[in-house]
């Protein structure tokens, strides 16, 4: 009864858009935490039956529904909205990725207007008309002759045929080079780039078999056949690598003026020119970082970071944020706003500007990266942080 009283004057506020922060942290939390699934299946039935001159329902099954809204909001509970945590300036709450994304676009999937238009009175935050869509697989193949070929555009099947091998396209959209067994061991190897733009991601199955995930703003250079004792590869920017094993030949990634080698194993690598350090994670297996004169081997769980000044640290690794980005979320672990606005700014394909003093709040959680931009600024907007969209431009005032 406790319960029922505090919860349900909130849950109004919220479909009113009324709710403060903390309120909107309070609902969440308690849905989440599934303290009392009875007085959210009655708020939920409430609203589907209250009266109202601009809603239709069509033929509702009050239980069936139910049992349907239940299941996705349990659903985006847990796979769309973990808890983000916003650090700083006394702000110690925890808040679901966007008001509105959860309980209320639930329970709207099954109320139109009577021209089944998708209802929006219902606390649900209008996207507005300049919302800015999230990344997709796209990407630019390079051939060694300087062809030019969209992947996304391209159709499944054969892409090119080059002296080392050839290049298909798979109904998955990943695209796989097959050497040519005949040419394998030409003197001569073939390069090939892969890019992927602002806004874009791709996979890749090497000639050896290796498979690579490319992240926004990156690129891969690497052979149509690896011809010679060592497999040499290329990266500007982030990738997450399974190396086929092959103990005659080193797996070589040259990243920033650092080299890692492995044999075979599982990895990702961080080494965008805007970040202040080239950073890399092991999954399994080992890998050796050296640059200049300073080396380093890794075991599974830690990572390896290198400066400026080309020093090597390594630590234990937080492998969920590393792989956050691959697995299809953002994951924040102590985090600033500049930070976070640079992994948007390549995500979203938008331009990013500060006016003022830039807050030093710091961020906990996860997001996932298939939402629309406008969802993750209002996470971030429960903290100190405004934003101001011009275009693809957004601009951070504190």
């Amino acid at each position: 009864m406790e319960n029922q009283d505090r919860l349900t004057p909130i849950f109004h506020k919220y479909l009113n858009n009324q709710c403060s922060p903390a309120e909107v942290a309070e609902l969440f939390v308690f849905f989440r935490a599934g303290e009392d699934p009875e007085l959210l299946r009655s708020l939920i039935l409430e609203q589907l039956n209250k009266p109202t001159g601009h809603i239709s329902v069509e033929e509702p099954d009050d239980e069936m529904v139910f049992e349907r809204v239940f299941n996705s909001i349990s659903t985006h509970i847990e796979l769309q909205a973990p808890d983000i945590q916003v650090i700083g300036k006394r702000l110690y709450y925890w808040i679901g990725i966007a008001a509105s994304f959860l309980i209320v676009s639930s329970i709207s999937l099954y109320l139109y207007y009577s021209a089944h238009q998708p209802l929006n009175n219902l606390g649900r935050n209008k996207v507005h008309q300049a919302d800015i869509v999230p990344g997709s697989n796209r990407a630019m193949l390079t051939l060694s002759n300087g062809l030019v070929i969209a992947l996304n555009e391209a159709r499944n099947g054969e892409l090119a045929k080059q002296r080392n091998g050839i290049i298909n396209k798979t109904k998955d959209g990943e695209v796989v080079y097959r050497s040519n067994s005949n040419q394998a061991n030409a003197v001569n190897a073939e390069f090939n780039t892969i890019t992927t733009p602002r806004g874009g991601q791709y996979t890749i199955v090497l000639p050896d078999g290796s498979k690579v995930w490319l992240n926004a703003t990156s690129s891969l250079k690497f052979p149509v056949a690896f011809t010679g004792a060592v497999r040499n590869v290329e990266l500007r920017g982030e990738a997450y690598f399974e190396v086929a094993k092959d103990k005659n030949k080193p797996f070589k990634l040259t990243v920033n003026g650092a080299t890692v080698e492995v044999l075979g194993t599982h990895f990702n690598v961080m080494a965008y020119s805007e970040e202040t350090k080239t950073r890399t994670t092991l999954l399994e297996g080992s890998v050796r970082i050296s640059k200049g004169d300073k080396s380093g081997l890794l075991k599974p769980g830690q990572q390896a970071d290198i400066d400026g000044q080309n020093n090597i640290r390594i630590n234990e690794a937080d492998t969920e944020q590393a792989m956050a980005w691959k697995n299809g979320y953002f994951k924040f672990n102590r985090d600033n706003i500049q930070t976070i606005m640079r992994q948007l700014s390549r995500w979203y394909d938008i331009d990013v500007a500060y006016e003022g003093k830039i807050p030093d709040d710091e961020f906990v959680g996860k997001i996932r990266r298939s939402v629309n931009l406008s969802e993750v600024l209002k996470v971030l907007k429960m903290s100190n942080v405004h934003f101001k969209i011009v275009d693809k431009k957004i601009i951070v005032t504190d």
